[in-house]
């Protein structure tokens, strides 16, 4: 008898479990995007409320629901430890291209301050010009073969290297001069290197030259050694609130539509990463007073208006394949950046680059999937290759007709509080009688070396 009731308890048991994996299954498999939002919980740095399993199942169904996702099993043991913006980048991420593409990359460091410094050196250039007409020699004496030329830049010159000055011609070929010395008066002191006697002919005013190669004697037991002084940039860390209420007793109701919290929070939470993305791309600098909050605010400065490098064109003129070569050549060419870079346009600057001639014979390729979920057209030029997105953002805030070219391996995201989510205990301190969620997150970007991004603006 002991027995036999065993079984049965173990059969009953065994229903339980079974259909415990079934409505936990169907659970998991209820289609929406609403529910992603609610992944934001357990990660680090935040201090979710919601039950660890729902975190899990949902975050699953997220991930799993974007074509070309990696995915994701309830038994990955990083599972729920995932950095919490790997989930918000899909709650659509083609309307935040720059701000997906950061997370995505994990292209973060964490700041330690509300101001973020940083320094960047550039490049040594190679370019300079002289700034004084050097007269014809007289003779072969030293005064002749050792003479002080006038230019623009002197630092950027060490003793020792060539002088290279493809305008003047020695015996059809480009004249060339070594430094012997760096003045302190904005000259430096040269020799011929391919002119007979070693002397220094004529070279006007205004005259481009370049930087050439080091070259030293035998006994020479060091190099001349340039040190270049980074600059410092700042920029300040912005934080980003966004909150969702629910009645207590509306919570309990049911509509008609299936309209919910959950629904709610998609909603906010689709505006909070529009907010976000705006001040990345659109932000001013600032420590402004608040006199209603009495305190300081901090705003970032944004990407666009950062940038010192502009593309122009007219409704007029529109843009022509030479346009578009001069646009490449300027975006790739004499800067440290990538060979390929990122352009987010607005729609009408969109529809003016599609129309030509070099860019429409591309439009057949298969678009690039740089992450799931957002598709780029690839474009091919003789400088690089520019990714080619249309972002909507542009549209929405006065400038359809502009866009940015980035360099995405000189920007970085500089999270000083990592997003998260936390409820708010409104019911618990009798303020008001409602379920409500606050979602946060305190950062800026870093974006380096300018002259590696542009700005395109339709000026007329």
């Amino acid at each position: 008898m002991k027995k036999q009731t065993f079984h049965n308890v173990a059969k009953a048991m065994s229903y339980m479990v079974l259909v415990a994996i079934c409505a936990f299954s169907a659970f998991a498999a209820i289609p929406g995007s609403a529910e992603a939002l609610i992944a934001l919980v357990g990660n680090e740095g935040g201090v979710g409320t919601v039950m660890a399993a729902t975190t899990t199942t949902l975050a699953v169904n997220t991930r799993e629901t974007v074509d070309g996702a990696r995915p994701r099993s309830a038994t990955d043991p990083g599972h729920i430890q995932d950095d919490v913006s790997r989930f918000v980048t899909m709650i659509k991420p083609d309307d935040f291209t720059l701000d997906t593409l950061l997370r995505d990359m994990e292209s973060s460091e964490k700041a330690t301050d509300l101001i973020v410094n940083f320094e960047e050196v550039e490049f040594r250039g190679r370019e300079d010009v002289t700034t004084a007409a050097l007269a014809a020699p007289t003779g072969t004496t030293d005064a002749d073969k050792f003479r002080d030329l006038a230019v623009g830049n002197s630092d950027l010159w060490v003793k020792g290297e060539t002088v290279y000055i493809p305008g003047v011609l020695i015996s059809g070929k480009p004249l060339q001069l070594r430094v012997e010395k760096v003045n302190s008066n904005n000259t430096i002191q040269v020799t011929g290197i391919n002119t007979a006697d070693n002397v220094v002919p004529a070279i006007a005013d205004a005259t481009t030259i370049y930087r050439g190669a080091t070259s030293y004697g035998e006994l020479r037991a060091k190099a001349e050694n340039k040190t270049l002084i980074p600059g410092n940039r700042f920029n300040y860390c912005q934080r980003h609130l966004a909150q969702v209420e629910e009645g207590y007793i509306r919570s309990m109701l049911e509509t008609k539509s299936g309209f919910n919290i959950q629904d709610q929070n998609f909603i906010r939470m689709y505006d909070f990463r529009t907010e976000m993305e705006w001040a990345s791309i659109f932000g001013t600098k600032n420590k402004t007073w608040s006199k209603e909050e009495n305190e300081f605010v901090y705003t970032q400065e944004g990407v666009y208006h950062q940038l010192t490098k502009q593309l122009d064109w007219t409704a007029a003129a529109g843009i022509t394949n030479n346009t578009w070569i001069d646009w490449t050549k300027q975006i790739f060419a004499d800067n440290s950046g990538a060979e390929d870079r990122v352009a987010l346009v607005g729609k009408e600057l969109m529809a003016t680059i599609l129309k030509i001639d070099s860019v429409q014979k591309q439009q057949s390729e298969e678009r690039v999937e740089l992450v799931p979920g957002m598709k780029i057209m690839r474009v091919e030029t003789s400088f690089g290759i520019l990714y080619l997105k249309h972002h909507k953002l542009f549209d929405t805030v006065g400038h359809a007709n502009d866009g940015m070219v980035v360099d995405m391996t000189n920007i970085k995201r500089r999270p000083f509080l990592a997003l998260n989510q936390r409820k708010l205990g409104l019911r618990e301190a009798g303020i008001s009688n409602v379920n409500a969620t606050l979602i946060e997150e305190i950062f800026c970007l870093e974006t380096r070396y300018l002259d590696a991004h542009a700005r395109i603006v339709k000026t007329a």
